[in-house]
């Protein structure tokens, strides 16, 4: 016959066994875990959308649209993790969408809840603002901020103040990805001969 100590009889055992030994000030109880860790290729990548293969620059007055994400590092907590970098130019008086600038990918297995956070200083941005966007759904057929979009795009408006820095969250099915876009409006008075930047962070949890 098999004995089972439910948590209540325990607690009683316990309990009896320090009043038994006045002397026993307390108890110390150490319980040992031991962790293998190990590292795979990412499962949550970056890739070119269709704007960065329809528009590079023939001059310096075109659209133009890259995206790198071979040997790009930031250092985060001591260590080198790799990092995309995107660029864009908007056009002086005008407000740009690129509309299909980079794909998330899941590769990941499982369902994913993904959000886009900037948490940094943009900077002084002489007369240009930006948004940008993630779709709520495979291929969106509105602009940025319409349906199939994720709500509150990261936005920096003219000057460079970031007045919301997370996007709403969306969720990428395991083998699917989702659309980020990038909006750009240069007033009349920007700085032409500056490149301004901004940083987001792809934030995912499963799903």
């Amino acid at each position: 016959m098999k004995t089972r100590i439910t948590r209540p009889v325990a607690l009683g055992i316990g309990a009896a066994l320090i009043f038994a030994s006045p002397a026993m000030a307390s108890i110390v109880v150490e319980s040992f875990i031991e962790a293998d860790i190990g590292v795979g290729a990412a499962c949550l990548v970056e890739s070119p959308g269709a704007d960065v293969e329809n528009y590079t620059a023939a001059d310096g007055d075109d659209p133009n649209a890259t995206l790198d994400g071979t040997g790009n590092t930031i250092e985060i907590g001591g260590q080198d993790l790799a990092e995309t970098r995107v660029s864009v130019r908007g056009m002086l008086g005008d407000r740009v969408m690129y509309t299909d600038l980079v794909r998330y990918e899941n590769n990941c297995g499982v369902d994913m809840e993904v959000s886009l956070v900037s948490g940094n200083e943009v900077g002084d941005w002489t007369g240009l603002g930006a948004e940008v966007h993630l779709s709520a759904v495979a291929a969106p057929t509105t602009r940025p901020g319409g349906a199939g979009w994720a709500g509150d795009p990261i936005t920096v408006t003219s000057g460079g103040l970031l007045t919301n820095a997370q996007t709403g969250t969306v969720t990428i099915p395991a083998g699917e990805s989702r659309v980020g876009a990038v909006v750009i409006t240069a007033g009349v008075g920007a700085d032409t001969a500056e490149v301004n930047t901004i940083n987001w962070t792809i934030q995912a949890e499963n799903g």
